[in-house]
């Protein structure tokens, strides 16, 4: 979480999604969450009804987050002053210079990232995935690929 109002130097294993944002706005501005609101229930058994959708999901789906466990309650509530704009900038030199941070990635940052669980990838991505499709299209993995 990139905020003035971040706790710094922590990660959030919370589960979150869209609609985690429009829990956020609700609880810290104390709005009625959608979910709440008169007409939703009918909107929902409509949704189900006709496209198999349960949305939305800021209330009543209990396992998606509300971003609050990324944020320091004091700088919030503004007890505390906010970060300083440094917490979130590049030093030039990282940024005028490949590879970052010497080719180590989330290691240079000293940053485990979220998907491995001691050391094994728990969260693998899809055969055909290609996080560079523009530059290096590859080869199909499987049946769902389109040229």
């Amino acid at each position: 979480m990139i905020s003035p109002f971040s706790r710094p130097h922590v990660i959030s294993h919370e589960y979150a999604e869209h609609s985690s944002v429009i829990k956020f706005i609700d609880a810290l501005q104390g709005l009625t969450r959608l979910a709440d609101l008169p007409d939703e229930a009918h909107a929902r058994e409509l949704g189900q009804s006709l496209f198999g959708q349960d949305s939305p999901a800021d209330d009543k789906v209990a396992e998606i987050g509300d971003l609050l466990s990324a944020f320091d309650n004091g700088r919030l509530l503004g007890r505390d002053p906010p970060l300083p704009p440094d917490y979130a900038e590049i030093p030039r030199e990282q940024v005028l210079s490949l590879p970052h941070y010497g080719g180590k990635g989330c290691a240079g940052l000293h940053i485990v990232p979220t998907d491995e669980v001691d050391g094994k990838l728990i969260d693998p991505p899809p055969p055909d995935f290609n996080p560079r499709p523009g530059t290096t299209p590859g080869l199909p993995a499987c049946g769902t690929w389109t040229p």
